[in-house]
């Protein structure tokens, strides 16, 4: 999905979820804020898709089928070091979302934010992430 009539940011980002809704969201609410917004519903997709066109920042789900947060977030890092990370989990698998947000935070997230959150929260995030990479 890529949007934005009226880009006023120079900003991609690419959301990484295996929650359609959950992805429809997140991109929805960032183009209207005027960043360019792709989706990816697994990691393994997510990085074929860095590989056709880098992005500034991925957020990334932690549990997901197939290749999970932790595993792409390392492989975002290793070919695509200047990309910025948010990681994002609302828990699972018999695992809290805090111990999940700690490892990818700790594989090279630069921030996490729990599921669910508030848009505020999210938008707010992504701006002060974003800030980082150009200071």
């Amino acid at each position: 999905m890529l949007c934005g009539a009226f880009i006023v940011s120079d900003y991609s980002v690419l959301v990484v979820d295996d929650d359609a809704d959950i992805r429809a969201s997140i991109c929805e609410i960032l183009c209207e804020l005027g960043y360019q917004c792709s989706q990816a519903p697994e990691g393994n997709l997510a990085l074929c898709q860095l590989d056709r066109q880098p992005v500034d920042l991925v957020i990334i789900d932690i549990l997901m089928p197939e290749r999970d947060g932790v595993e792409t977030i390392q492989a975002i890092k290793a070919d695509w070091p200047r990309t910025r990370i948010i990681a994002m989990s609302g828990g699972g698998s018999g695992m809290v979302a805090d111990y999940l947000l700690r490892v990818g935070s700790g594989v090279g997230a630069q921030a996490a934010i729990q599921k669910p959150f508030k848009i505020a929260a999210l938008t707010e995030l992504v701006m002060k992430v974003l800030a980082e990479k150009t200071s």
